[in-house]
């Protein structure tokens, strides 16, 4: 590997000196060697002809000279390279030891515009014996593919195309089928579907798993989010730094679900 490097360094020095190794006699013979190794690696072949084009003139020589340090520079700093800075901390998402500001409502944008969340309490610090808890839900496959093989008896809601904003407060989206139903079926079905995806997940304080937790459908009240919404009892923890660990089955495949687990560290002061 690093013999690859020096290779690739020797060829980027002829590169920016317009061949000057090649030109100097004692020099390439030196560097033909070198040169031979990078083309075989590099497929140099396909690119070396628009580059002899540009330097076989005058005018082709002030343009690759200008153009170079423009692509280094751009490779250098497109890829983030910082020098010296936070060398003994990791890369940020890279462990969940870091602390993310997107688990935390107080932390949210005012306008919610950029802002997305999948799980969220209302802060790091609890002051209260209850923990709220969204979880955000996402109408995309990977969801719907975990949802269809927990309840495959369950019957998605169907949504009107076209919703009119004078029936708006009568239909709330539903096509006229679902609404001469019954207010007792309704909530039948939505007892049904909360069920459904809350078994999505697992959810722990430290040790203690949370079983047969109550759960509402609900609006996030800062980003544009819907999904459900559950209490978590506290009581029972000693004040100081607790985590929250959340174990969501994010995707189905191959007969197999895939699991992400979400980490949010927070604050009992009570």
């Amino acid at each position: 590997m690093f013999f690859l490097l020096f290779t690739a360094f020797l060829h980027l020095i002829d590169f920016i000196f317009l061949g000057y190794f090649k030109k100097v006699k004692w020099m390439s013979k030196i560097y033909y060697p070198f040169y031979r190794i990078y083309n075989l690696f590099s497929f140099s072949f396909f690119y070396r002809p628009l580059y002899y084009n540009f330097i076989d003139n005058t005018l082709g020589r002030r343009y690759m000279r200008a153009i170079v340090p423009y692509i280094i520079g751009l490779i250098l700093f497109s890829s983030g390279l910082t020098l010296g800075e936070y060398r003994y901390l990791p890369d940020e998402g890279s462990t969940s030891r870091w602390i993310k500001e997107h688990y935390y409502d107080d932390q949210a944008e005012a306008d919610g515009a950029s802002y997305s969340i999948d799980i969220s309490i209302p802060s790091m610090k609890v002051k209260e014996n209850f923990l709220p808890v969204f979880f955000a839900q996402k109408d995309i496959k990977e969801t719907n593919r975990v949802l269809k093989n927990l309840c495959p008896d369950f019957e998605p809601y169907s949504r009107n195309s076209v919703r009119f904003l004078a029936f708006e407060g009568f239909a709330e989206g539903y096509n006229a089928r679902d609404v001469e139903r019954t207010a007792s079926y309704h909530n039948l079905r939505a007892d049904t579907a909360i069920s459904c995806i809350a078994s999505i997940y697992n959810i722990k304080i430290d040790t203690l798993l949370y079983e047969d937790l109550q759960f509402h459908f609900a609006k996030h009240s800062k980003v544009t989010a819907k999904g459900l919404l559950t209490h978590l009892d506290i009581s029972k923890f000693e004040k100081g730094i607790h985590t929250l660990y959340v174990e969501q089955k994010v995707d189905y495949k191959d007969s197999v679900f895939v699991n992400k687990i979400y980490e949010i560290p927070f604050v009992k002061y009570n």
